[in-house]
């Protein structure tokens, strides 16, 4: 009322005001008064929006924007949907559903429906709820969370001016599951240029959480030792990205940093291995780097022998190389440096049934959680998830967790006997250099098998 006051002794008129209304569940009865609810599109929505605020001071959307509305909603369990209540109709756009809290962004209704359509709304989602959660009894929560970027860079000089526009969006599911006192958790991530598409993903992959969330309450330490290992396309592009990206980021060979810089035209893995950076769509994909230098395909390692590395202008310079569009800044703000964009293993042409048939006894990798580079001496310091026991060609059904993979790089590479058909690349990343200077990053490449060390 204040603010009222102030804005009008300086001449402001009021137009339109928003509301908000706190209703606890203690205040709900039960009483519906007959009412209904159902999801609509955002066409609809917006028709019966625009019919309650006909001929007022308001704000209009055009359907593209409450469907961004509704991807919004969709992550958190919530939605757009349509009220009746005999003749009369409305509708609510509901923000987010919390175990014990919900957010009615929009709703729109004559004043005395308004507490009914709360109690439809709370009634309806409470049952979404929990038909999700009773897929499990041991499922304790599942989480969805997802970020939209669309961004525009120019770059200006004498010699060039460079425009791009970018779009992409990522996702991420996450559920616990517990056992007594145990909880265990897992997660899936999802990324790719464009928008709303990666949200059938991530509804596929929530079942996948799940599962695996749940397997793990029946996993047990696993004895250390060196094991034949079929990497996941994830654990496959953690070791492309932390064991060996970092330590062929040229900046590194400036500052004699990297043991890749000895071993240029050198055998450093198997001949199944090539590695590339930059060559595909994901949500690192640039036209240019932040130095104007136009981006493309790099070969790092082809067929096993280390081919390059990866550079900015500045690096290029001092090392008299050609750069390769690597050199990238957190912001306007920021100092360019050498940073990985797109960087996977080619496929190769086992199927992942061939590769488990394959192995006398070892594990299969899934579910990469984190990763150190060691540039300067190529040690292996990654994680992952669990490992599922492979005997004699047959997955047993036995867990191990957690795992850490240990070694030398080009002697894991060296190993790899087996490359799958079938490429994949996490769009959901982003990588820091020296745990600061964040940017956008994708790794990825198919199911390998080699022999890994793991404790």
């Amino acid at each position: 009322p204040s603010l009222h006051r102030f804005f009008e002794a300086i001449g402001m008129q009021e137009c339109f005001a928003t509301r908000k209304v706190e209703v606890l569940t203690s205040n709900l009865t039960g009483n519906t008064g007959g009412g209904t609810m159902a999801p609509i599109s955002p066409k609809e929505y917006n028709e019966i929006r625009e019919t309650y605020l006909k001929g007022t001071f308001h704000m209009t959307y055009t359907d593209h924007m409450v469907q961004c509305q509704q991807i919004g909603s969709l992550l958190f369990g919530g939605d757009l949907f349509k009220l009746e209540f005999g003749d009369t109709v409305g509708c609510a756009a509901i923000e987010y559903v919390q175990q014990r809290r919900l957010l009615v962004k929009e709703l729109m209704l004559p004043q005395e429906k308004m507490l009914q359509a709360v109690e439809v709304i709370s009634k309806e989602l409470d049952a979404i709820r929990k038909n999700a959660m009773a897929i499990d009894g041991r499922v304790l929560d599942v989480q969805v969370g997802a970020s939209y970027r669309s961004f525009r860079k120019l770059f200006l000089s004498e010699n060039r001016d460079l425009d791009q526009t970018v779009t992409y969006m990522t996702a991420m599911v996450s559920a616990v599951a517990a056992r007594g006192q145990e909880m265990k958790s897992a997660f899936r991530a999802f990324g790719s240029l464009g928008g709303a598409e990666v949200l059938q993903q991530a509804g596929e992959g929530a079942g996948e959480a799940v599962r695996a969330a749940l397997d793990l309450l029946e996993s047990e330490p696993i004895p250390p030792g060196e094991y034949e290992c079929i990497c996941d396309p994830g654990t496959t592009g953690m070791i492309v990205h932390e064991a060996f990206g970092h330590g062929v980021e040229m900046d590194m060979f400036v500052k004699d940093r990297a043991q890749a810089k000895h071993f240029v035209d050198k055998q450093v893995a198997s001949e199944l291995v090539t590695m590339h950076d930059g060559a595909v769509e994901q949500t690192a994909f640039q036209f240019f780097d932040d130095e104007g230098t136009l981006t493309g395909d790099t070969v790092i390692i082809d067929k096993g022998i280390l081919r390059r590395g990866m550079c900015d202008a500045l690096s290029a310079g001092r090392l008299g190389a050609a750069p390769t569009g690597n050199g990238r800044r957190e912001s306007f703000e920021r100092k360019a440096y050498t940073r990985m964009t797109n960087t996977y293993f080619e496929a190769g042409e086992s199927t992942l049934e061939e590769m488990i048939a394959s192995v006398d006894y070892g594990f299969l990798l899934e579910n990469a959680a984190s990763g150190m580079e060691d540039p300067k001496n190529w040690g292996i310091q990654c994680m992952v998830t669990m490992a599922r026991e492979i005997r004699d060609g047959k997955l047993t059904g036995k867990v191990y967790s957690p795992i850490v993979l240990t070694g030398y790089v080009p002697d894991l590479l060296k190993s790899v006997s087996m490359m799958g058909r079938k490429m994949e690349i996490s769009g959901s990343g982003s990588c820091g250099k020296g745990a600061k200077e964040w940017v956008k990053v994708t790794d990825g490449g198919p199911y390998m098998k080699a022999r890994i060390s793991l404790g």
